[in-house]
C-alpha cells in the first residue's frame, strides 16, 4: 500500500469519529434546549453581544482619547522645539554683568499698563508675568544693571500664590507716602 493512500485513510477515519461525536453531542444538547431553556440561551446572547457592544464602543472612545492625546503631545513638542530655537537665537551673553543692589526708596506702587515682570534684571531675561491692568505691587530691593535701575517687586495672586520677580523703573509708578524714612 501507498502511504498516501494510508495517510487519506487515517484522515477518513479521523472525520468519521469526529462527525460522529459531534452528530452524538448535537443530539444530546438538541433534546436540553426546548422552549424554556430556547429563551434562556436567547437572553445571554443578547448580554453577550451587548458586553460586545459596551467593549467595542469604550474602545473606540479609548482609542479616540489616545490619538486626541498623541496630537497634542506632537503639537507641544513642535511648539517646544520652536521656542528652543527662538531661545537660543536670541540668546544674548555678556560677558560682565554687574549688577549694583541698593535699598529702595519706596515700598510699594503701582503697574503701569500692559508692563511685565521678569525672572531677572535684563531685558531679554524671561518674563514671569504680564500686568495687563495696573496692580499694586510691593518693592522688596533694587538694583541698576547695564545704567537702568529694576526692582524686585512681589505681586499677590488670586490663587494664593506670590509673584516675585523683576519689574523695570519705568514701568513703576511709586506711592510717596509710603516711602521709607531714613532715620
Amino acid at each position: 500500500m501507498n502511504v498516501n493512500v494510508v495517510y487519506y485513510i487515517y484522515i477518513y477515519l479521523i472525520k468519521l469519529i469526529y462527525v460522529n461525536s459531534f452528530l452524538k453531542s448535537y443530539t444530546k444538547y438538541k433534546r436540553a434546549y426546548t422552549a424554556s431553556n430556547l429563551s434562556e440561551v436567547i437572553a445571554l446572547f443578547v448580554l453577550f453581544l451587548l458586553a460586545l457592544l459596551i467593549a467595542a464602543g469604550e474602545y473606540i472612545y479609548f482609542m479616540s482619547k489616545l490619538d486626541s492625546q498623541r496630537r497634542t503631545i506632537l503639537l507641544l513638542t513642535k511648539q517646544n522645539e520652536k521656542l528652543r530655537r527662538k531661545a537660543s537665537k536670541e540668546s544674548v551673553t555678556f560677558s560682565t554683568v554687574n549688577i549694583n543692589y541698593s535699598e529702595p526708596s519706596y515700598r510699594s506702587g503701582y503697574t503701569t499698563d500692559n508692563s511685565y515682570v521678569f525672572l531677572s534684571p535684563l531685558e531679554n531675561s524671561p518674563m514671569v508675568y504680564q500686568c495687563i491692568k495696573s496692580i499694586k505691587v510691593s518693592i522688596l530691593d533694587k538694583a541698576e544693571v547695564l545704567n537702568k535701575y529694576w526692582y524686585l517687586v512681589s505681586i499677590p495672586s488670586t490663587n494664593k500664590n506670590i509673584i516675585k520677580g523683576w519689574m523695570k523703573e519705568s514701568d513703576i509708578k511709586f506711592i510717596v507716602d509710603e516711602a521709607f524714612t531714613n532715620g
